[in-house]
């Protein structure tokens, strides 16, 4: 392999790193080849690699007594800090051969890690962040020529990028991590989608809400409700949300549909007949919050399932629907969960009877099933309060 082809080779792995931080150690090997060095160090410094040095070919104690030197400030005129940004520096032109060797840091440092003769180039990204990188090799060897430095050279913009790459990665990831831990003690389901409602990130309590798929699940397309039409709702009052960032602007709609309101909230209707699902959709914007890894989220779905038990305000569905006493007492039965043998039993009727004034509530409420009809009396549900001291 020639030096054209093993620099590329260089290259590809420095960017393979960027994305893994267990491949800067391979990385460095290719450099340390590549120069026909004894060793590599590599220290990124900042927000996204603090503390983080990797050295090829060097034993780990060197390695630590080097940082060590570092922090000391016993490194002198080769301390890192002190090199010029963006060029390619050669040890003997900092400190002369002679200096060097009679130096505590050359005896007591870089001997040991069988160093003499050495290149450095330091680069800053930030203010806070940046990276060093020192190719060095033996006594015994030569020392590097203007080749090797034309090298490095060509290098610096590929470990530029690179570094760059890795600190941005490893920020996003350390704020999602953040993240998640914030999520995770919410006892609301939370669930971080793009605008197409694909789920991006979702707290422990959302993932048990969509394991049960009563009302609300997810697919190979993204979250889906109970019905294709209400799946179809919901999506676009995520889209709604996630493209434009302004709050879900919409009315009550037809019984098998979510219903919205102008704040972004969303009623989701459950198969098993329980309360239904309320969701409440926030654009992350609204949150001050944008970066949390890549793809970034577009909108925050807070999804509660109502615990407290609730009941149907019987005179207000008779009300409403013209219903009659006991065609409002079987609605309202069901709007609070129960199944038609339990509601035949609570009232003393038998399941054929039931079933005929349930067929003369669906006429009167314009509703063809039980999860539309629960749909239609559960918006006169009300929480059932308990009375004091029990």
């Amino acid at each position: 392999m020639n030096r054209a082809d093993s620099f590329l080779r260089v290259v590809d792995r420095l960017y393979a790193a960027a994305m893994e931080p267990a491949e800067w150690q391979p990385a460095l090997e290719s450099v340390t080849d590549l120069l026909q060095a004894g060793h590599t160090i590599l220290a990124l410094g900042g927000e996204g690699g603090a503390g983080l040095a990797v050295g090829a070919r060097v034993d780990e104690r060197d390695l630590s007594r080097l940082l060590s030197a570092t922090a000391e400030g016993r490194m002198g005129p080769l301390d890192f800090g002190r090199l010029p940004v963006g060029a390619v520096v050669m040890r003997r032109t900092i400190l002369p051969d002679r200096e060097f060797l009679e130096s505590d840091y050359y005896n007591d440092v870089i001997r040991p890690l069988n160093g003499f003769h050495s290149a450095f180039f330091r680069q800053e990204l930030t203010s806070r962040t940046g990276f060093a990188l020192a190719v060095c090799r033996p006594r015994y060897a030569d020392d590097f020529a203007v080749g090797d430095r034309t090298i490095l050279q060509g290098l610096l913009p590929h470990f530029t990028h690179a570094v760059e790459l890795h600190n941005r990665l490893r920020i996003s990831e350390q704020r999602s991590e953040s993240l998640t831990r914030l999520l995770d003690s919410l006892d609301t389901g939370v669930i971080l989608t793009d605008a197409a409602a694909r789920p991006l990130l979702m707290n422990e309590r959302a993932e048990q809400i969509l394991r049960e798929a009563d009302g609300l699940a997810v697919t190979a397309t993204g979250l889906a409700a109970a019905t294709p039409l209400a799946t179809r709702r919901l999506r676009e009052a995520i889209a709604t949300a996630g493209t434009s960032g302004n709050d879900i602007d919409g009315s009550q709609r037809a019984a098998d549909k979510p219903a919205f309101d102008r704040s972004g909230r969303i009623s989701l209707m459950r198969p098993s007949f329980r309360r239904p699902l309320h969701l409440r959709l926030l654009p992350i914007w609204r949150l001050g919050a944008e970066n949390f890894g890549a793809p970034a989220p577009a909108v925050a779905v807070f999804v509660d399932e109502p615990s407290a038990p609730a009941i149907v305000d019987r005179t207000a569905v008779a009300d409403v629907f013209r219903l009659t006493r006991r065609e409002a007492e079987i609605a309202s039965l069901l709007g609070e969960g129960r199944t038609l043998r339990e509601i035949a039993l609570e009232l003393g009727l038998g399941i054929g009877t039931v079933r005929n004034h349930l067929k003369r509530a669906f006429e009167k409420t314009g509703t063809h099933n039980q999860a539309a009809l629960v749909a239609a009396v559960s918006r006169f549900t009300r929480l059932r309060v308990r009375p004091p001291g029990r």
